[in-house]
This record gives structure tokens, C-alpha cells and sequence, in this order.
């Protein structure tokens, strides 16, 4: 099921030249972490809660995940944090494994700075909520 998600959410960002654009290369999307080599600014995508919806007999998924960028100026990462918000929210996403689409929502924004090493990484993104069934 999550890589369902995974797949979904990341091939929709690198088909956004919005968001690509706006990174150090086209691939700078990267699933739970993006490494200690890889250059900024980039995305990571990460699951954040939520599973299986047990209402009906169908299988139905209800997931949020946190979506954000990384940069070393926070103008940037906003930059790409609403790119990314362009092309997620109310989008429509393809998933593998049968699960049709229903629902991809933005539902709350976040920022916060990481101080490393006398570096600031700002890191800026959104939670979205996620749906599907099968």
C-alpha cells in the first residue's frame, strides 16, 4: 500500500516542471531521506500516519504524508514548498496495485531550521492527506 503511495506522490512531483525546476536536478525527490551527498535544494517524501479504512468491504487507504523541500535559504525551500503545493493539491495521482484515486489535499503548511555543522538547513513543506481505494 505505501509504496503505492510512494510511487504516486513522487512520479506527480518529477512530471511537475514547476517543482523540478526549482531543484538541483530533475531527480532531486527522494523517499524518506536524501543522503548526506545530495545537493540542495531537494524534496523528501515521507508517511506520516493513517492506514487502512475499515468501513466497507472494499479496500480503502487514508493516508498523510509530509511532503517538504530543503534548502539553505528559506526563500528557496518556500519557493519549492508552494510548487509542490501547486502540483499536489486537488491533483489527481496515478497509483500501481489496482488502487484507484480519490482524494490528494493539502491540509497543513510547516517550516522549521536545522541547524548543522554552522549551517542552516530550512526545511519547508506541507502534510497531505491521501485516499484511495480499491
Amino acid at each position: 500500500m505505501l509504496n503505492a503511495v510512494y510511487k504516486a506522490v513522487i512520479a506527480k512531483l518529477k512530471a511537475a516542471s514547476g517543482v523540478t525546476s526549482l531543484l538541483s536536478s530533475a531527480t532531486a525527490i527522494y523517499r524518506l531521506e536524501a543522503g548526506q551527498s545530495a545537493a540542495l535544494p531537494y524534496i523528501v517524501v515521507l508517511f506520516n500516519s493513517g492506514g487502512g479504512v475499515n468501513l466497507q468491504q472494499t479496500d480503502m487507504l487514508d493516508v498523510s504524508m509530509v511532503v517538504k523541500a530543503v534548502s539553505e535559504n528559506p526563500t528557496t525551500a518556500g519557493s519549492v514548498a508552494d510548487a509542490v503545493r501547486t502540483a499536489l493539491h486537488e491533483a489527481e495521482l496515478t497509483f500501481d496495485g489496482g488502487w484507484l484515486h480519490m482524494a490528494c489535499q493539502h491540509t497543513a503548511a510547516f517550516e522549521f531550521a536545522e541547524p548543522v555543522d554552522r549551517k542552516t538547513f530550512y526545511h519547508v513543506g506541507g502534510i497531505y492527506r491521501i485516499r484511495a481505494s480499491k
